[in-house]
């Protein structure tokens, strides 16, 4: 979320924070309300814990995992009603954070029974700044276009390539400067 919040303000235009300062408080509400009940809970490493070492069963984790994911979506599907984006007609933090959550999710049938959620998806996928980041991951990885997926989701990366691709990489051994000049080279033209 600070990252998000860091790159609009460093570049503002278009802002993904609504000017008023109730409306922002808002977005980033329902932003952390994705980021903090939605995404931990997709998280592989929260259900490898219930594996080991608590010894839950895959059905019983499954269960728990679908419960939680199927209730933090009961209340993105009322948001989204007749809305484009989580908070109305405008693109913003909150649906960068649930796009992220769904590609991890849309391998499964958990978006069945959430037409909202779905159409969401597909329109955070579509937005021209998606296949722009496509277009700089090749760019980055030093492949021809055609070499990575359609950005629908989850892009599989050979391991090898990741630290290529990592911006954030070696944090501790950067500078101020350099730092900046990683977070300018994530935010895609959103």
């Amino acid at each position: 979320m600070a990252t998000i919040e860091y790159l609009d303000e460093i570049h503002p235009h278009p802002p993904l924070l609504p000017a008023e300062p109730f409306d922002r408080a808002r977005v980033r509400g329902l932003a952390q309300l994705i980021a903090c009940d939605i995404h931990p809970i997709n998280n592989l490493r929260v259900l490898k814990y219930l594996a080991t070492p608590l010894g839950i069963e895959e059905p019983a984790r499954d269960e728990w995992y679908r419960h939680w994911i199927r209730a933090g979506f009961d209340g993105l599907e009322r948001q989204l009603d007749g809305h484009d984006w989580i908070t109305g007609d405008d693109f913003t933090i909150a649906d960068i954070v649930l796009a992220h959550v769904l590609k991890e999710i849309r391998e499964t049938d958990l978006m069945d029974g959430y037409p909202n959620v779905r159409a969401f998806y597909a329109r955070a996928f579509a937005r021209a700044a998606w296949r722009r980041t496509r277009e700089l991951t090749a760019d980055r990885m030093g492949v021809d276009l055609s070499e990575i997926p359609e950005m629908e989701g989850r892009i599989p990366i050979p391991g090898a390539m990741l630290n290529k691709l990592n911006p954030m990489r070696d944090l501790d051994n950067l500078s101020r400067a350099q730092l900046v000049e990683r977070y300018n080279q994530m935010r895609p033209a959103f």
